[in-house]
């Protein structure tokens, strides 16, 4: 009984042929579900008379953004030309869109992909949908669609340099997981320099805002020794968790830009104002050691 169970059993598929297997009626219903499970809300839905479907998505937070869709499935002899690309441009010009990306089952190729950057259209293939369905962990759902397991060699993994105690610890947690889940849902796989730019902006925006709250609060609190510690605390989780995906943007920014670069007020005032509630939290701990009331021996 095992056996013939065994034997009815599909061989697992690569990402990549399970994509190819969906229509784009089914190719659609999975790529709305991975941007609604990302924050973003469907505004509108239309087939074009050139091929696939076209799905507006729009999201108010950090800031308010509308990204445009079009949703093409090919089979493996057929993939994404400049013709395509033409008649999506043409659909964009009609619309107030932040962000205009071709989402298609097969490679496109890097000829294509050029002509499309020079219209500002993003084309994202199999890999890059796949990432996001591992980010998001939602493979099961393409698995579901295809009715067969599906494998895939994009799981996440800690870098080489992180101690091996630091790795293990974090593997039984699956942190490295966590983390890809939770940028996934604000960052697509291939970001766009406006997304990078929209992270840098926000980031050291909430690193100058947190800067400023953390002396207003920090300055009245006196020797209320465990109200500091909660608000330094509070201080440095908000401040340098906006700070450590700012700076990766930043650098993701410098290196496509390779020119010069003229950072914005936000950004510099982040950098000069994020240290101050550090030193006068130094300040405020050294005055208290060296400063305290004798004590008094009852003889």
């Amino acid at each position: 009984m095992s056996s013939e169970s065994a034997a009815e059993q599909p061989d697992p598929i690569s990402v990549a042929e399970a994509l190819q297997r969906l229509d784009t009626r089914t190719l659609r219903d999975l790529v709305r579900r991975l941007w609604e499970e990302r924050g973003w809300t469907l505004e509108d839905e239309s087939s074009p008379d050139d091929g696939g479907v076209d799905l507006v998505f729009a999201r108010e937070w950090p800031q308010h953004r509308r990204v445009l869709l079009r949703v093409r499935s090919f089979d493996a002899n057929d993939h994404l030309n400049t013709a395509d690309v033409q008649a999506f441009v043409r659909t964009v010009q009609r619309e107030e869109v932040d962000i205009a990306r071709i989402v298609t089952t097969t490679e496109t190729p890097s000829s294509v992909e050029a002509k499309a950057r020079e219209y500002g259209v993003d084309v994202m293939g199999p890999a890059a949908l796949g990432t996001l369905l591992d980010r998001l962990g939602e493979r099961a759902a393409l698995a579901a669609h295809v009715d067969a397991p599906v494998i895939t060699d994009t799981g996440t993994s800690l870098p080489a340099w992180v101690p091996d105690r630091l790795a293990a610890a974090a593997d039984r947690l699956n942190l490295a997981d966590r983390l890809e889940r939770l940028l996934a849902r604000y960052l697509p796989p291939d970001p766009t320099m406006a997304d990078m730019a929209a992270l840098s902006f926000t980031g050291h925006r909430i690193a100058l805002v947190a800067s400023a709250l953390a002396l207003l609060f920090l300055v009245p609190v006196g020797t209320q020794a465990v109200l500091f510690w909660v608000l330094m605390t509070a201080y440095l989780l908000v401040t340098y968790g906006a700070l450590l995906p700012a700076m990766t943007a930043d650098i993701y920014l410098r290196r496509q830009i390779r020119g010069e670069w003229v950072p914005s007020w936000w950004y510099l005032g982040a950098f000069i104002a994020v240290p101050l509630p550090l030193l006068a939290g130094a300040l405020y701990w050294y005055r208290r050691r060296n400063h305290r009331p004798a004590r008094n021996d009852v003889v």
